[in-house]
């Protein structure tokens, strides 16, 4: 019988093995494939994160990054600088104290008080801020002067899941941009600040705006128009948002706002304040992945539109007495002139008997001299019997009346522009509480080395210059034209300025001249001077102030009915030689 051969058949516990084999390796490379996309994606978000973070950080830092001031430079903008170096948290103040000297310039313009060396130095002034933004804007637009800001935190952070042997590393293709224009910079301005025959409006027509702590912010990126209308000069103001901290931003509000998509033609080097960072890294394929993101940086200081090293200055000079012995007929037509010191005035009740003076009476013997004696100096004395620079700038301490309107005028906006925020009664008080008893006839109004304003006798014995902020230049003079505000008093006969003297003089009678001795009381004729220059500031100097007083004391009746001229009553040489 034939044998019958049997197909062997399959283990199914074989079988088994295969298709268990097969499912692995199904698994194996499906979870391959989501380990590698969960590490890519983990990785790309590692690198979104570390990208975001160092340009946070860009955000953060670019205002730390500081240009050197060239010495001329620092010669105008040392005391708003960082150690004769300027930043984003300095470039405001920078443009803050150039517009104060281009606003004073306009004003000394417009009141007929300019030169060719004040509008020179406007000139140089707004060259030396525009120089310094140049120098700044190139810096903050050179990437590799922030690129270790964005290391500090952007390489330092882990890509493990992207490729555990890279960092992130920066392109080289990063952007600035002038976000936020035409909003409020860091700078606040108080309307004292604006110098007489200046407008808010001539810097535009909403230079400024108010927020929320009531303060009125210049706005940055914003044609602030100053100069002449042949030659305009804008100011460069950077904004900075109100109590903002630096954020990122929208890649595309960032794109729209460069300047090669929206150029500011009025300004020549305008300062950028957003930054858009671009960096790459590799995965373990070899495969680039790239990263971009953007911030806006902020100072989150809010400072006054000054100029800290700005000073008024305030000589007294040499007074005058001039007599003129009127009362005699006929009248002597001169005066006999002596110089006073304030330093030995005296007093209301003593006498200044200094002078002897002797003249020859045409046709009679030389028997004729006089003594006059005369309260001098009390003009300068407050009710405490102290002299005061406040009774010596304003005769006999009446600061209301209008004769000073302009000096006043200029007194309160150049302090304003030294320390902000300073009320007429401060200024008053501070002149009230100077003593001018002391050695030194020149005053300064100025910061003191915290800040605050003062008054400093420049007399090297006072020891209070060095108490002034060093950033002060006392060399330095006003750049403007002279004006005097001219104030005459009238003090008739027998009142506290009057002059009581002692005449021997030859009484012509019918027996012939006979020397008799008379004594006659007389009136006094102030004139108070001040000689007021302005200056733009651009050397620290805004205003000079020169006080000088003259008594025209005359013997005998006064009666005067016209006008005295500003520069005081005529003189003719007498018989004396005397003029």
């Amino acid at each position: 019988m034939p044998t019958l051969l049997h197909k062997p058949r399959r283990s199914s516990k074989g079988a088994s093995l295969v298709m268990t084999a097969g499912i692995v390796g199904v698994l194996i490379i499906v979870g391959g494939a989501c380990c590698y996309l969960t590490m890519n994606i983990g990785g790309h978000r590692e690198g979104t994160h570390a990208t975001t973070s160092g340009t946070l950080n860009v955000g953060k830092k670019s205002v730390l990054l500081k240009v050197d001031g060239s010495p001329e430079e620092s010669a105008i903008y040392a005391s708003v600088s960082e150690g004769n170096r300027f930043s984003l948290r300095s470039i405001n103040r920078v443009w803050g104290h150039a517009l104060l000297t281009m606003m004073n310039a306009q004003s000394m313009r417009a009141t007929s008080h300019d030169l060719p060396s004040s509008n020179k130095n406007e000139q140089d002034a707004f060259n030396a801020a525009n120089s310094i933004s140049e120098k700044l804007s190139k810096a903050l637009n050179d990437q590799a002067n922030l690129e270790g800001y964005f290391a500090e935190t952007g390489s330092q952070n882990s890509l493990v899941m992207l490729n555990a042997d890279k960092t992130l590393a920066p392109l080289h293709s990063w952007k600035t941009a002038c976000m936020n224009r035409g909003g409020e910079s860091n700078i606040r301005l108080n309307t004292s600040q604006i110098p007489p025959e200046v407008e808010l409006t001539d810097l535009g027509s909403e230079p400024t705006v108010k927020m929320p702590d009531g303060g009125d912010y210049l706005r940055g990126y914003y044609p602030l128009a100053l100069g002449t209308p042949e030659k305009k000069l804008y100011a460069n103001f950077v904004p900075f948002e109100y109590k903002q901290q630096p954020h990122l931003i929208s890649q595309g509000d960032m794109e729209a706002n460069t300047l090669s998509s929206k150029p500011i033609t009025e300004c020549s080097f305008p300062v950028p304040n957003a930054f858009k960072c671009s960096a790459q890294a590799a995965d373990q394929m070899k495969r680039a992945h790239v990263w971009n993101s953007a911030a806006i940086a902020n100072t989150m200081s809010r400072v006054d539109l000054e100029i800290p090293n700005g000073f008024v200055r305030i000589k007294l000079e040499q007074d005058y007495w001039q007599w003129y012995p009127n009362y005699m007929p006929p009248a002597f037509p001169f005066k006999f002139q002596v110089d006073v010191p304030k330093k030995t005035a005296n007093p209301e009740g003593s006498v200044w008997p200094d002078v002897i003076w002797l003249l020859t009476h045409p046709g009679l013997p030389p028997a004729f001299f006089v003594v006059p004696e005369a309260n001098y100096g009390h003009q300068y004395y407050d009710d405490k019997d102290k002299r005061t620079l406040y009774r010596a700038i304003y005769a006999f301490g009446d600061h209301t009346q209008g004769t000073y309107a302009e000096f006043n005028k200029l007194l309160f906006n150049r302090v304003n522009q030294i320390k902000p925020g300073t009320s007429w009664d401060d200024i008053m008080n501070l002149l009230k509480e100077e003593d001018i008893s002391g050695g030194g006839d020149t005053f300064i109004i100025g910061r003191d080395l915290d800040g605050a304003l003062m008054v400093a006798n420049t007399d090297p014995a006072a020891s209070e210059v060095s108490k002034l902020t060093s950033y002060i230049n006392l060399s330095a003079g006003a750049d403007g034209k002279s004006f005097e505000q001219v104030k005459h008093i009238i003090k008739s006969k027998n009142n506290i300025t009057a002059n009581t003297v002692l005449h021997l003089i030859w009484e012509m009678t019918p027996f012939g001249p006979i020397p008799l001795v008379k004594t006659v009381k007389g009136g006094t004729i102030w004139r108070h001077r001040l000689t007021c220059t302005p200056g733009t500031g651009v050397n620290g100097a805004l205003l000079d102030v020169k006080q000088r007083d003259t008594a025209y004391a005359f013997w005998g009746a006064i009666n005067i009915t016209k006008p005295i001229p500003d520069g005081g009553l005529p003189v003719t040489a007498g018989p004396c030689g005397c003029s």
